[in-house]
């Protein structure tokens, strides 16, 4: 998981920054507050607000998140058929591979299959790995 950070000027509550963690930035704006944005939250669907003490505080913007992980399920749906496809030699019978090797690819074939999508934050998503 990769922390995402947004800067916030208090003033407004604009974002005015993201960025991933990697290390110290000296370049931080010193006017904006930066809060982590970690999942299920997602940096590109947030809703800033103030709450009456002051401080900020970041919620889901549902609808906007619903939208984005619509799209990303759909991209994660489309490479792995096209991976799916890709690897269909594998399983020829007669092809260039031994049956050690064609086990092993029936086996990433069969957790391509398998991947649960729906549930999952797109951002972390982990795709199984293919054979050598």
């Amino acid at each position: 998981m990769i922390p995402y950070f947004i800067a916030v000027r208090p003033d407004t509550l604009k974002v005015t920054h993201v960025y991933e963690y990697t290390a110290p930035d000296p370049g931080r704006d010193p006017a904006a507050t930066h809060i982590e944005v970690v999942p299920p939250l997602d940096y590109r669907a947030v809703i800033v607000s103030k709450n009456t003490d002051g401080t900020i505080q970041l919620s889901p913007d549902t609808d906007k998140m619903t939208q984005l992980y619509t799209s990303e399920y759909n991209f994660i749906r489309e490479k792995r058929n096209d991976l799916l496809y890709k690897t269909d030699w594998t399983q020829i019978p007669g092809g260039p591979l031994s049956d050690d090797k064609k086990a092993e690819w029936a086996l990433y074939r069969q957790q391509l299959r398998d991947m649960t999508i729906e549930g999952t934050c797109p951002l972390n998503f982990v795709w199984p790995t293919p054979p050598n």
